[in-house]
């Protein structure tokens, strides 16, 4: 099976590259029966490797997943213009547990040999339903128990203590941004989700506009200026208005003022377009880009932890890019969101 590569260490090398892999992966020769197989892979099925290699996949999978297993690797060894395939099955452990898996397979180079990879399903749809679950319990907890603490705040204001009155002044405004956090976790939970192609054809002229109208009601002392062409349509996610308002609110809340100016220019260009939100606000900390560059779970100290995730989360469904600088006098940031445009 590794012929094309012309010698035993080239081999070597392979089934080592194999064995240092962290998903299950394994490689089938040209009688369809295991070759290589690595520890992970092993440890899903719960064979030993001397019980596993010499035996046929399909040993593995039952009644129809065993027909697709033939039908879809015959295809791959015959059809010159197909060379990888991936399907979900169910695979039979040793002791006769059923594993859903995802298959992705590849003909290897000397046109006989299948190489695959079968990743256990059940782990990352039970990571997402613990996920789900616990963002939903602390978000209702959130909720309840900081209205409770807010009306005891209120509360301690009524009382003729200025010590009493500033404590509880700043009980309330810290109050109100845990919820705000739990607000933007709920935003991220509803909104932030890989979206249909279909749904990611947006005039951007017609949904900033429509930000703007929103924005200026929840901020009416906020002054948001634009400058828009007629009409440009983009490749960009329902999520765009979301994202539109989070970085509209991180410049107005972060000037002195607790209500500074905004302009937003739609800039269109080859192939791409730009939003740009500036405002007069100081710079955005350079630890803040860093991490958000770096994809890292660091702590963010602005707009709350998550507003600026929220935007870059949001391009990222259809590869756009968050870009961050200083207006060009200084007087303040620059935010850009860029997509590529669609031609109608």
């Amino acid at each position: 099976m590794f012929e094309s590569s012309g010698t035993e260490q080239a081999a070597q090398a392979y089934k080592d590259l194999l064995g240092k892999a962290s998903d299950p992966l394994f490689v089938v020769d040209e009688d369809d029966q295991f070759d290589v197989v690595n520890q992970e892979f092993l440890d899903l099925v719960g064979y030993d490797r001397p019980e596993l290699v010499g035996m046929q996949p399909t040993t593995l999978l039952r009644g129809d997943d065993a027909s697709e297993w033939q039908r879809r690797t015959n295809l791959l060894r015959t059809e010159t213009d197909k060379h990888s395939d991936g399907w979900v099955a169910r695979v039979v452990t040793k002791t006769g547990t059923e594993v859903p898996v995802e298959f992705d397979i590849e003909a290897a180079s000397d046109g006989d040999s299948i190489v695959g990879l079968a990743r256990d399903v059940r782990q990352q749809d039970r990571q997402e339903q613990k996920l789900e679950i616990l963002n939903r319990a602390l978000r209702h907890n959130i909720r309840n128990r900081m209205n409770i603490i807010l009306g005891k705040a209120t509360v301690l204001q009524d009382i003729d203590d200025e010590g009493y009155k500033t404590a509880a002044e700043r009980i309330e405004t810290v109050g109100n941004e845990i919820i705000n956090i739990s607000n933007k976790a709920r935003k991220a939970q509803k909104y932030l989700g890989i979206p249909d192609d279909e749904d990611c054809k947006l005039d951007l002229v017609s949904a900033t506009e429509q930000v703007v109208v929103k924005f200026s009601i929840s901020y009416p002392a906020a002054s948001v200026t634009t400058d828009l062409p007629g009409r440009t349509v983009a490749r960009a996610p329902p999520s765009y208005e979301v994202a539109l308002i989070e970085v509209l609110e991180n410049a107005v809340v972060h000037h002195p003022s607790g209500s500074g100016p905004v302009d937003i220019t739609i800039e269109p260009g080859d192939g791409r377009v730009s939003v740009h939100v500036r405002d007069e606000c100081e710079p955005i900390p350079t630890s803040v880009i860093d991490t958000l560059d770096d994809g890292t779970e660091q702590p963010l100290h602005h707009n709350d932890g998550i507003g600026l995730w929220l935007v870059q989360w949001a391009v990222d469904t259809v590869n756009g890019e968050l870009t961050f600088s200083r207006r060009e006098d200084g007087s303040g940031n620059r935010v850009t969101l860029t997509f590529d445009t669609i031609e109608e």
